[in-house]
């Protein structure tokens, strides 16, 4: 929201040049969802989160070059497309990871930990606004999904075979 606002204002668009991308933003979220329900997914959900974070980083990188308000529509739309995917894979494989009788916690911990990051976000891109040019900025928003994606790759690594 703020960068995109910044954008606007960087570019000298009005106001409303803004709404309209934070509305691609939510539109395309929307429809990432809805092609997420509706599809019957072969991948594990660990290696779908990983592509969907790393999907969204990129889509957030590249918005550090868009100069016009149309591009930034599009890569920020391309960006939401990965959103709602991640988020309920994220809730599915809490749900499915958590014993029985501590659903609703891991459930509240994915909540905790999603509403945690969009606040230390906003909080973060107010300051750096202020700090580094806007491209800057917006390869710094990319960052938290890039180390993500790092950090599951990693994680499901199939181990090395021991040579003897």
């Amino acid at each position: 929201g703020l960068l995109v606002v910044a954008h606007a204002r960087h570019h000298g668009e009005p106001a409303a040049t803004a709404a309209l991308i934070e509305a691609a933003l939510a539109g395309s979220d929307a429809l990432g969802g809805l092609a997420d329900g509706a599809l019957t997914w072969r991948s594990a959900p660990g290696a779908r989160l990983t592509a969907c974070v790393a999907a969204l980083g990129a889509a957030l990188a590249a918005a550090a070059v868009a100069a016009a308000a149309a591009a930034l529509a599009v890569l920020v739309g391309a960006a939401g497309v990965f959103i709602a995917p991640a988020t309920t894979t994220a809730y599915l494989i809490a749900d499915t990871a958590a014993p029985p009788g501590a659903r609703v916690r891991a459930a509240a911990w994915v909540n905790t930990a999603l509403n945690l990051g969009a606040t230390t976000g906003i909080a973060a891109t107010g300051a750096l606004l202020d700090l580094l040019p806007l491209r800057v900025c917006f390869l710094v928003t990319a960052l938290p999904a890039a180390v993500t994606a790092a950090f599951l790759l990693l994680r499901h690594r199939p181990p090395r075979a021991r040579h003897l």
